[in-house]
């Protein structure tokens, strides 16, 4: 069992406002859901025309109330908290007001965004976040509860297998216009690292995209490193910069 934090958080129970960028926005009926660095707010409004449309790197401001997640509430069953931590969340917020600080977003955020609408604006948007970005917050209950019972839940998920499709349409595609292999290694592998900042930087997706990166250093150099060792020292180094990975379903199952 983790028994420390690697991370001090900034906030504390006592705090009654949160600033920052946002990271991920999903709008329920009647709630608003943010992420932002180290806390997971909660809005609810009465009428969504109330509330001012919030997005992905928008800078905001938001007062309520700090709360700590539900840890293990039955013996080996799932531990919410640990789980929020895995994500480097360390406190949940109901909101009572927000403010919009400024609209300008990054160049990577403004990208994510763009990538997201076009996503939202197509027929099967729900199921192709959850199948491109591993973002299931559309998802009904239902769905999801039907997923778990026929055991494909893990298609909610993005893994190794996602970034291996990619990489192989991507690597086919390049072959075919680029001949000098060192080029195409590094367009691929900035392809990967702009695909783990669309996931959040999941763990699996973080696990496969070193793999590959050091499967290729490896057979680049003839260094002769079995592929099992470098999956260890990618777990060793995960758990180095992280240690609550261990309490993450996608990091353990990858």
């Amino acid at each position: 069992m983790v028994k420390y934090d690697l991370y001090q958080s900034k906030y504390t129970l006592a705090d009654h406002e949160a600033i920052g960028i946002v990271q991920n926005v999903f709008y329920g009926e009647d709630y608003l859901k943010i992420s932002l660095d180290e806390v997971l707010i909660n809005y609810y409004f009465k009428d969504i025309n109330d509330v001012e449309k919030i997005e992905i790197g928008d800078k905001i401001k938001v007062t309520g109330s700090f709360s700590k997640p539900k840890g293990q509430t039955n013996f080996f069953l799932f531990n919410y908290a640990n789980y929020l931590k895995s994500k480097k969340v360390y406190y949940l917020m109901d909101a009572d007001n927000i403010v919009i600080l400024s609209h300008k977003p990054s160049l990577l955020n403004k990208c994510k965004r763009q990538i997201i609408n076009r996503i939202t604006s197509m027929k099967s948007s729900t199921y192709l976040k959850t199948f491109i970005l591993g973002d299931n917050s559309g998802v009904s209950k239902k769905v999801k509860e039907s997923y778990q019972t026929n055991g494909i839940s893990h298609l909610f998920a993005v893994s190794g297998m996602h970034v291996t499709l990619l990489t192989g349409i991507i690597l086919y595609l390049l072959e075919k216009v680029i001949s000098k292999k060192r080029l195409i290694f590094l367009i691929v592998t900035f392809f990967l690292f702009f695909y783990m900042f669309l996931t959040n930087f999941s763990p699996s997706i973080i696990r496969a995209t070193f793999l590959f990166i050091l499967c290729y250093l490896n057979k680049e150099f003839s260094l002769g490193i079995k592929t099992e060792y470098i999956l260890l020292y990618i777990f060793i180094g995960a758990l180095f910069y992280n240690p609550f990975y261990v309490y993450n379903s996608g990091f353990l199952f990858s």
